[in-house]
C-alpha cells in the first residue's frame, strides 16, 4: 500500500488552531517586552508616563497579531508603525517578529500581486533598517542588520507560499477539468451506446412491421388466409419488440442489479432465428459459415449480431422484394461479417447512403461506430446488383 505524503503541519491547523497559536505567541511576546520595556530609560529618560506608553505601544502591536489572518494588509501597516516607534523608543524589543509574521501573511495572501510585494516588502524592512540606525547609531548595528533580515526572510517565505498555494490551485483546477472531460465523453459515449441499442432493438422489429403490414392490407381482399398470416406475424415480432425495450428500459432504470430475469444478450448464435423471421417478412436469406466458429467476448458477439441485424433490416427497408447472403467467416485473429443483397441494382439505402449522413439516416452510423469500438474495418457501399455491407473485428478485446 503506498503511503500517504506527509501534510505539513500549518496546513493541518485550522483558522481557529491558528488563531489560538497566534494569541498563546503574541501573549509571550507582549510579556518579554513589557519585561523589556524599563531599559528603554536608559537612552530616552521620558519618565514613567513614557513607559505606560511604551508598554501600550507593545501591548498592542501584540494584541494585532492574530488579526492577520483576517485584515493582513492594515494589521501589517498598524504593526510596522507601532515597531518602528517602539525601536525608535530605544527598546530592543519582540515587536519586529509580529511584523515578521504579519508580513509573512501579507505576502501569501492570494490576492497580492507583485508590485505591492515589493513596495510592501521592501518599506517595512527600510522603515526598520532606518529607525535601528536613528535609535543605536553604530552601537546598534546587530538590531539594524537583523530585525530587517528576519522581517525579509518572513517577507520571501510568504511570497514563496503564495506562489506552492496558486501551482496547488492551478493543478486541482485542471485536474478539476479533465474530470469533467471524462465524465463528458463518458456521457457522451453511454448516450451513443444507448442510441444504438435503442435502433438496434426497434429497427429491424418495425422494418418487418412495417413489411408485412403493407401485404396485409394489399390481400385483405384478394387472400384474406394471406392477410391473417400477416397479422400473425406482427403480433409475433411486436410482441418480441416490446419484450426487448422493457428489458433495455430495466436495463437503463436499475442497471440490472434488481434480480429480474433478464435473457442472455444476442450474439452470432442467434442468427438463424432472425433469417427465420426475415423469411416470414418476405426475404430470402442464405446464411453461410467458413472457418472454424468460437467463442468470442460477449461485446464482440453482440456487436457482430447487430451488425448483421442492421444491414439485414436494410435489406428489409430498402431491397423490395429480394434475397440476401449472409457470410461469416472466423480466421486466427478476427471476424468478418459479410451481408450483400440482390435488390435493386446500383442503390444506394434511402436513410443510410454509404457515409451514414443522408436524410438523417443512423444505421451505418451505428454500425461504423461498433467496429471502430473495437479497432476493426468497415465498408458499405453499392454493388451492380444490390448492396454490400462488410465488417471486420478483432477475436480479442484489445487492451484499454
Amino acid at each position: 500500500m503506498d503511503a500517504q505524503p506527509a501534510v505539513p503541519f500549518a496546513q493541518r491547523l485550522s483558522r481557529r488552531d491558528r488563531i489560538l497559536l497566534d494569541i498563546v505567541v503574541a501573549a509571550a511576546l507582549a510579556v518579554t517586552g513589557i519585561i523589556g520595556a524599563p531599559d528603554a530609560r536608559q537612552l530616552i529618560p521620558v519618565g514613567s508616563g513614557g513607559d505606560v506608553l511604551l508598554i501600550v505601544a507593545i501591548v498592542l502591536c501584540c494584541a494585532l497579531l492574530p488579526l492577520r489572518h483576517d485584515f493582513p494588509r492594515r494589521v501589517l501597516a498598524a504593526t510596522t508603525i507601532l515597531t518602528v516607534s517602539v525601536i525608535l523608543a530605544g527598546v530592543r524589543g519582540p515587536t519586529p517578529f509580529v511584523v515578521a509574521l504579519c508580513l509573512y501573511s501579507a505576502m501569501a495572501d492570494e490576492t497580492v500581486d507583485g508590485r505591492f510585494s515589493l513596495l510592501a516588502g521592501g518599506s517595512v524592512v527600510l522603515g526598520l533598517a532606518a529607525a535601528s540606525l536613528i535609535s543605536f547609531g553604530a552601537t546598534g548595528w546587530e538590531q539594524a542588520i537583523g530585525a530587517p533580515a528576519v522581517v525579509l526572510a518572513a517577507g520571501l517565505a510568504g511570497v514563496n507560499t503564495r506562489g506552492r498555494r496558486a501551482y496547488a490551485r492551478a493543478v486541482a483546477q485542471r485536474a478539476q477539468e479533465q474530470a469533467d472531460e471524462r465524465v463528458e465523453r463518458a456521457t457522451d459515449d453511454e448516450r451513443l451506446r444507448i442510441a444504438r441499442e435503442l435502433h438496434d432493438v426497434l429497427a429491424h422489429s418495425m422494418s418487418v412491421i412495417a413489411v408485412r403490414s403493407g401485404v396485409g392490407r394489399i390481400v385483405m381482399q384478394s387472400s384474406p388466409q394471406e392477410a391473417g398470416e400477416a397479422l400473425a406475424i406482427i403480433e409475433s415480432i411486436s410482441r418480441q419488440a416490446l419484450a426487448d425495450l422493457r428489458m433495455l428500459v430495466t436495463v437503463l432504470r436499475e442497471g440490472g442489479n434488481d434480480g429480474a430475469e433478464l435473457g442472455p444478450a444476442p450474439g452470432l448464435s442467434d442468427l438463424p432465428s432472425l433469417i427465420n423471421r426475415l423469411d416470414d417478412a418476405g426475404v430470402s436469406v442464405a446464411l453461410h459459415v467458413e472457418g472454424e466458429p468460437r467463442t468470442l467476448a460477449p461485446g464482440i458477439d453482440l456487436s457482430a449480431y447487430r451488425i448483421a441485424q442492421e444491414a439485414l433490416t436494410n435489406v428489409v427497408r430498402h431491397a423490395g422484394s429480394a434475397s440476401a447472403d449472409v457470410r461469416v467467416r472466423y480466421t486466427n485473429d478476427d471476424i468478418e461479417i459479410e451481408v450483400r443483397d440482390q435488390g435493386r441494382p446500383g442503390r444506394v439505402p434511402a436513410s443510410d447512403d454509404a457515409t451514414g449522413a443522408a436524410r438523417g439516416g443512423h444505421g451505418l452510423i451505428g454500425m461504423r461506430e461498433r467496429v471502430a469500438a473495437y479497432g476493426g474495418d468497415f465498408s458499405a457501399g453499392p454493388t451492380p446488383d444490390g448492396f454490400r455491407v462488410v465488417a471486420r473485428l478483432p477475436t480479442t478485446v484489445p487492451e484499454p
